[in-house]
Order: C-alpha cells, then structure tokens, then sequence
C-alpha cells in the first residue's frame, strides 16, 4: 500500500499556496506578532533580539493555518557570535499554541552542536560542521510530506557550497490546523542582540487523495515492569518485542525541568523485550517522579497506548550480590608509561623551520593502537580532555591549540580547544591520566629554551639538538653528550669571608617602574577577574620581592598576594596577566601566543572601586597604586559586565580617571597581554581625527582604517547603491579604539556578495562630548 501511496504521489500535479510570508519590511512589528513584543526590533529588514541586559527568555508567535498534503517553511537566522547553551534561539515553525512546542530547529545547544533538529525536546537530526563558525546567516528549509517524510536543509549564507547539508528521515508527526510560528531565545547579559530572523515563508502542496490511508490495530503488547539500573538508566521491560522507532521515552519530576525526553541511546535485549533508556541527568532519591511512553509500536507496527506511570524512587536495602548480577564493566586501565610524554616545545619563538607554535607530543609504546578517550593531560592544575584521539602503535601524536600551524612529520595532528594558550617558558609539570584515573606518565619539564623543544630518550631528557629546533611527529633527536652535566669542580672556592652581597640578575623594581596598566573586576559568567602588569623601565626586573594588595579604609594593607611564584624576569616593556584562572581569561578575550602570565592567588577586585596595591614586601616600598571606579568607564558602556579598563598613556599618572577608560568593543573588551585598545601617548597624539579610504584586501573584505586623538568614540556605517537603498551594515554603535580599521566584507544583508559595481559608504564617528566625524565616498565592488 505505501509503495502505491508513493507513486500516485509522485504523478499526481501539485498545486502550491503560499500561505504565510513575513520580509519585515516596514520599521514596525506588525500587529499579528504577539509575545514579548518590547524585546525585539526590525533592524534593516531583520527580525532582531533587542532585548534588556538581563538574561531572559523571550518570544514572538505569529498565527495562520495548516492546509494541505505537503508543507514547506524557509527563513533565515542571523547569528552575530557563535551560540551556546545560555545563548541561542529556538524556533518552531508549527506549534499547536503560542506557547512554543512541537517540532523546532534550533541554534545553540552545547558544545557539540550548533544546529539540531527535534520534535518535543527529542532530538532527531544535528548538523555539527557549523559548530566553528561564529558569525553566519544560516539557510533553512523544512518539509514534510504526509506528515511523516521529512526532509531538511541547512546552508550559511555567507560561506562556499560545503557548508550546506540537507537530511531525510521519517517520522510521525499530527499538524494543528491552526498553527503558530513561534520564535523563542534565550539570552546572557552580554548577547542582547546575538540573534535575528528574516523571509520566513510558509507554502503548502496539496494533491489528490483517492485512497484512505491504512488503519493500524492497537497492540495486545504491554508494559510488564520499570526496573532503574541506576541514577541515570532505566529499563522496560514488556509482553512483547516493540520498536523503537518515533517512540518517546522522558521524564518528569524533582531536578528536571518540565517533561524531559531521555537520550535516544536505547538498548533492546536479544529477546526485544526490554528496553533501556539513558536520561538527560541523574534522579534523585527519596524523590517521585513520572515515566512517559508514547508512540510505541510493536513489531508489526501495532499501536501500543501512551501512558505514564508515577513512583517513589527509594534506596533498595542491600542483598547479597547473585550470579546473575554482573557488575559494570570497569574502565579499561593501562600500564605506566604504555603512553609516553615524548616532547615538549615550550617557547617556539624564533623557529624558522618550524612554524611558532607551542606543542606536546605524546607516544604509543605499546604493539596495539590506543584509545584516549576519558584520558587527560595536566598542566599544572588544569586540565584537558583528549576524547576522541586514537593514537595507534608506535605512533606519535602532536598536541597544540586550535587555530595555529603545526607540523607533525609522519604523526598525527591533535588541535585541542582547551589546549594551554601558553606554556610556561619558566617550567611546568605536565602529567598524563588514563580513563580509570591512573596516572600514565608525569613530566615537569624546565626552562624552556628559545626555538629549542625538550625532548624524551631512554638516557634521560634533554634539550633537541634537530636543526629545526624540534622533531614534532617523528624520532627525537640525539642528545649531546653530557649536555646536562654540572660542572663537576666550580669556578671559585665556595669558602665565604667578608661575603660581599650578590648582585641580582634583575634590578628589584623602583617606585613607577611597573604599572597597573588594565583592570577587569567585572568578568563575564564563568569568566576570571584579570590584572595586568606593563614594566614601562627601560630593564629586565624581577617579582622576587614583590607583592599585591588592597587598601583597607583606614589606610593600611589588607592580605599580602606574594608574586614570587613567577621565576622569571619581566623584560622591559613587556606585560604580566595576572588571575585565579588563565581559563576564565582565554575563554573570552584574545591571547597572544608569547602571553607572560601568573595563575595566582589575587585580591578581589570590587565591582564598585577599590585601590590595589603593588609593592616591595621589603620596607613596603610603593611600585604603583590605584584606586580605581566604575565611573571610569566610557560612558555609552551601560553593561560593565566583561568590560576592562584600560590605561591611555603608560607614562600619565595612575591615579588620573582621564587616563582611564573602558576596552573597544572592536578589541574584544578587552586587551590582557597586548597593547591597549585605547592607547594614546603624548608623543603620538596629535590634533588631526582621520577615516582613511577603504583598502581592498584579497580576502575580499574592505578595511578602512582610522585615526583619533581621544578615546570613546562611537562607530556607525553602512553601504547603499546607487538608488539610496541601505543594503549592508558596516558598524552599529560600535565603541572604537583610538587607532585601527573597520572592515566590511563585501555581502549584503543576506550574506551574499553584492554585485560588481558602484556603491556609497557612509560612515559616521561620534564622540559623547559632540564631535562627530563623518564620511562619505564612493566605493567600487570588484
């Protein structure tokens, strides 16, 4: 019968409506719109979150009616930053109310995928290769066909041809026949106006229908028993085998928000009579909760009723262990050093033959290949996962951080996300973790050499003797004989008469010598307050000495932070990052790789002021001090949350609030162990305030740099064609530096490249002390 159903409805004609259509030309959100109205804005023709510096929940339905055999919904989604668990949108294209349900497609789940398809918070279909991508416009289409034949489409409208997927699957699905389409976003603080939604479209195909469809029997199948294996696994146990196709396991109760679906990881015994489900997170003892079954079929796809069954879950008294129980299968544990910390490249400056990329090989011993899935590598007291890496026999790996260059000879490259943003060049123990917690292999390697790595042999480590500084993926280098040896007799008798003070290798630093040069007290969710150190002397100075701390009211010194955990010198005009956490720094600000840093214990930096301290503990001789405020922040900033203050002018005093201000926006908010956003000196300031031409770059992008003799200004611009029409963006109330570029990449709106031809820049600079700087030129596309 379905064989035939699918061939009439393949030579039957279809007849196509459009049904719903919404461009969001006009400025105003039409009436039909109804939720959290205040929350969005039409922003050129785009649907856009504009909601409070709040995190929220907020959402838009629209009403109109479900007709026909075949249905079809397209739109597009705007993202302006890579979506997360706390930042992402959700939208249903055909929810039975206003309220959203039903099936969805949404953007932003967790770190494994970006775009997910599902139907009653089950999810269906993921589509991963978008999960590194930050701003896009993302494609969709949805159909279905007889409510059961599904087919999607998912395309960033700003990339090549292999970045668009499309995926077909069946599954049973009852429209409403009034439906609403509904948008819901949930959003942080600092992502008010991360996502928009443009062309949404509804069109529905009807054919001819000569044929009821098949009537299908109610299953004599039942449930027999619900028997938890643990806190987070449940079986069903049944008359019968069932099929595990479109059916819907979940839960409800204490710890669970609302009816969860379980995990699609279900398990059926040789008999198919009890299934196993995983649940999205652990119950909780001494707690009830609701098991719900639905659309369950047996076999012969008899319909098994819905139902839900409520419980008690209590802790069982304990029994002596049967034959039959068998206990879980224990993780799988190796011998020492079955893997081996194999080399380390610590400080790649200067490598020629080399690309300048820090990196940690690791080699298989063994004579079978190795999963390092649930291993871990320690660096210091953080650590990585390396899930999902196999490294086979007698191979070697190549660890380094995502997004720079490598190279790994005849091994395998591994970036890692979570990979260290910088190796300390001073020394550091790295330790390597088996699945069941055993340590592997341990290593604290020592200072590191310029452009030379550290290497493993069976006599001992030792610095690469390689031309090229390293050997990464291939068979490490001979060690030079007696490369590590001390001198066996000294120099000079080491009898002290009348010792004469040793002479430091570093000048102890003198009053003004270092500074506090950038401050964040204010860090994101999940984020880590920062201090920043910039020795503005003209030499190398050491930290031995040297401590941090806050002033109390009545004037004396709160807890000492020593510094003296940071071995190395700071060469002149170099910076120092100081945190509790240098994850809660990567994670949000951009790094660079040559980072001098301290993980640290740090007085708490108050979101409301304070004055920090940085002395000598010796006589407490003053280096620096600063009592800094929130009212030094520009003031268009209004959410301070994850914003730095930065230092103008190194060499003007500390205390002075003119010669502090809030991070550009344009850097990230943020610039620890680089040069300032907002830097601006005496000898570089000058009277003019410029806006270059726009340079085109091979890229394809347009970069206009500029010029400003006083920070705080504010940046917008747009492109237009020759009719007047607005047809991409360039800046929207951006908080600019004091010198750099604002880059256009050439699309449109829509994500796609504009046409070959002539167009109008404009671009307006504002200032909230009145000076406004604008200009307007005309640009050629190529």
């Amino acid at each position: 019968m379905k064989q035939i159903l699918l061939l009439l409805l393949v030579n039957l004609p279809l007849l196509v409506f459009s049904q719903f259509q919404e461009t969001f030309g006009s400025h105003e959100l039409p009436v039909l719109w109804t939720g959290d109205r205040q929350q969005f804005v039409i922003d050129n023709g785009v649907l856009m979150v504009n909601g409070q510096e709040q995190t929220e929940t907020v959402s838009l339905s629209y009403p109109y009616s479900i007709e026909g055999d075949e249905q079809e919904w397209e739109f597009y989604l705007y993202l302006k930053s890579k979506p997360t668990a706390k930042n992402r949108i959700k939208i249903f294209p055909a929810s039975p109310a206003k309220t959203p349900a039903g099936f969805y497609i949404c953007a932003g789940y967790d770190r494994s995928n970006r775009l997910r398809f599902g139907i009653d918070n089950q999810e269906i279909q993921a589509f991963n290769d978008f999960d590194e991508e930050e701003k896009c416009i993302l494609h969709l289409i949805i159909t279905c066909k007889d409510q059961k034949y599904w087919t999607l489409y998912a395309g960033n409208a700003l990339s090549e041809e292999a970045t668009k997927q499309s995926a077909s699957f069946e599954y049973s699905y009852t429209f409403p026949e009034q439906a609403h389409f509904c948008i819901l976003v949930t959003h942080t603080k600092t992502k008010t106006d991360d996502f928009g939604i443009d062309d949404i479209s509804y069109r529905t195909k009807i054919t001819e229908q000569t044929e009821e469809p098949e009537q299908t029997e109610q299953s004599s199948v039942e449930l027999t028993a619900i028997q938890p294996i643990s806190l987070s696994e449940v079986s069903f146990e049944f008359s019968g085998p069932v099929s595990l196709d479109g059916a819907i396991y979940a839960i409800s109760g204490y710890g669970f928000d609302g009816k969860c679906a379980a995990i699609r990881s279900m398990y059926q015994d040789s008999n198919h009579q009890i299934v196993t489900v995983r649940l999205p997170q652990a119950m909780t003892l001494d707690h009830e909760y609701t098991f719900y079954i639905e659309n369950l079929k047996d076999e012969q796809g008899g319909i098994i009723p819905d139902n839900s069954y409520t419980f008690l879950l209590r802790e069982a008294e304990e029994t002596p262990e049967t034959p039959e129980e068998q206990p879980e299968a224990p993780i799988e544990s190796y011998p020492e050093k079955a893997v081996r910390i194999n080399e380390v490249m610590a400080d790649p400056k200067g490598l020629t033959a080399l690309p300048e990329t820090e990196y940690i090989e690791l080699y298989n011993t063994c004579d079978s290949s190795i999963d390092l899935s649930n291993w871990e590598l320690h660096y210091g007291n953080n650590s990585v996962a390396l899930t999902g890496i196999k490294i086979p026999a007698h191979e070697w790996i190549v660890l380094y951080r995502s997004g720079q260059e490598i190279e790994a000879g005849n091994g395998q490259v591994c970036p890692l996300d979570k990979f260290p943003s910088a190796l300390a060049n001073t020394g550091k123990e790295l330790s390597l973790y088996d699945g069941s917690g055993k340590q592997i292999d341990q290593y604290t390697y020592p200072k590191a050499k310029p452009a030379c790595s550290w290497e493993y042999s069976e006599e001992g480590w030792h610095l690469s003797t390689d031309p090229r500084g390293g050997t990464p993926g291939e068979a490490n280098s001979g060690a030079k004989e007696n490369e590590e040896e001390p001198e066996e007799e000294p120099n000079e008798p080491e009898e002290e008469t009348n010792p004469e003070p040793e002479i430091p290798e570093a000048l102890q630093p003198q009053p003004g010598d270092i500074i506090f040069n950038e401050l964040l007290p204010e860090p994101f969710v999940d984020g880590s307050e920062y201090i920043e150190l910039y020795n503005r002397s003209k030499q190398e100075l050491s930290l031995k000495d040297v401590c941090i701390s806050t002033r109390k009211t009545d004037g004396s010194l709160n807890t000492r932070y020593p510094l003296e955990a940071y071995p190395q010198t700071l060469q002149a005009g170099d910076y120092l990052l100081l945190t509790k956490s240098i994850e809660g720094v990567e994670n949000f600000y951009s790094l660079p790789a040559s980072l001098n840093w301290l993980e640290c214990k740090l007085p708490v930096l108050s979101n409301t002021g304070s004055t920090i301290v940085l002395y000598r503990e010796d006589g407490e001789i003053i280096i620096d001090e600063v009592s800094y405020s929130p009212k030094w922040h520009a003031p268009t900033v209004k959410n301070k949350k994850g914003v730095a203050l930065e230092r103008k002018d190194p060499d003007k005093d500390s205390q002075n609030a003119d010669n502090w201000t809030s991070a550009a926006s344009s850097a990230g908010f943020g610039t620890p162990g680089l040069e300032n956003s907002q830097y601006l000196s005496e000898e570089t300031e000058t009277d003019s305030e410029e806006i270059d031409d726009p340079i085109y770059q091979p890229t394809g992008t347009f970069q206009i740099p500029y010029r400003l003799n006083q920070s705080g200004y504010m940046a917008r611009g747009w492109i237009f064609d020759l009719s007047g029409r607005k047809v991409a963006l360039i800046a929207d109330n951006t908080l600019l530096g004091t010198q750099g570029y604002l880059e256009w990449n050439g699309k449109g709106r829509d994500g796609s490249p504009l046409n070959t031809g002539i167009y109008i820049i404009y671009l307006e600079l504002w200032h909230p002390g009145g000076n406004v700087i604008r200009k307007k030129q005309v640009l050629l596309n190529p």
